[in-house]
């Protein structure tokens, strides 16, 4: 995997302008090109602090759409959040795995932030000023994913971790977590509200279905990212189309 700030990935320090949310709002720009420039880096860094720890949460999938976003020059609020929401649940997890309660008020701190995401995130819509909203949510992103890394990284080569037994359970289908099923409401409460309940059912069903933590990252990723275009269909009038 390529990481920002290589020479083969100019995109991620300068998105195309032509395509950027901000283009019609130069503050906002040059927000969603420091979401890009900051941000990024930083889940990449936890990527690699997560496979050093031996956690697979499914971090990568995040970090590929962040990567993508940034190809397509679209970087998106929502996919921040959700990359320093799977960066918390994994610090959270293998700190708990590992015994390590000296680490909860860390772990907590992380939380603490990734709240502060969530909290940008819903404002950005309604905010009068989106690049500050947006800023506001990216300096947050960052704190959650540098503070995960850091608690990934004191956790590289504990053994107390019981890595087979956590492998045999990834494979038994089991509900989704707390954690899911927030990510999953904000991904509803972008849908008009007569929809919200059916898709919301559907989606946890979905998700339920699935074997391992992994695929159900990759899908519940899918989910989000789908999320803003899916709204947009359903609110959309459909055209009367006359008779022949």
């Amino acid at each position: 995997m390529s990481h920002p700030g290589d020479p083969s990935r100019p995109f991620l320090q300068h998105p195309p302008r032509a395509y950027l949310e901000g283009q019609d709002d130069p503050a906002l720009e040059a927000a969603l090109a420091d979401l890009v420039a900051r941000v990024n880096p930083a889940a990449h860094a936890v990527a690699r602090a997560a496979e050093a720890a031996r956690v697979d949460a499914g971090i990568e999938f995040v970090v590929m759409a962040l990567d993508n976003s940034a190809d397509l020059g679209w970087p998106s609020l929502s996919n921040v959040a959700v990359a320093a929401s799977m960066a918390m649940q994994a610090a959270d997890e293998a700190a708990a795995a590992a015994g390590r309660t000296d680490l909860a008020d860390a772990v907590e701190a992380v939380r603490h932030a990734v709240d502060v995401v969530f909290t940008a995130y819903k404002a950005k819509g309604r905010a009068a000023d989106r690049a500050v909203t947006t800023r506001e949510g990216v300096d947050a992103a960052v704190e959650a994913l540098q503070g995960a890394e850091r608690i990934l990284s004191m956790l590289v080569g504990d053994q107390a971790r019981p890595h087979a037994g956590a492998d045999a359970g990834a494979s038994v289908a089991r509900p989704p977590g707390a954690l899911t099923s927030r990510l999953l409401g904000a991904a509803c409460a972008l849908l008009p509200a007569k929809d919200r309940g059916r898709y919301a059912e559907e989606w946890l069903s979905l998700l339920t279905e699935l074997p391992t933590r992994r695929a159900r990252a990759a899908h519940l990723l899918s989910i989000l990212c789908g999320a803003p275009r899916h709204a947009w269909t359903l609110r959309r009038h459909l055209k009367t189309v006359p008779p022949a």
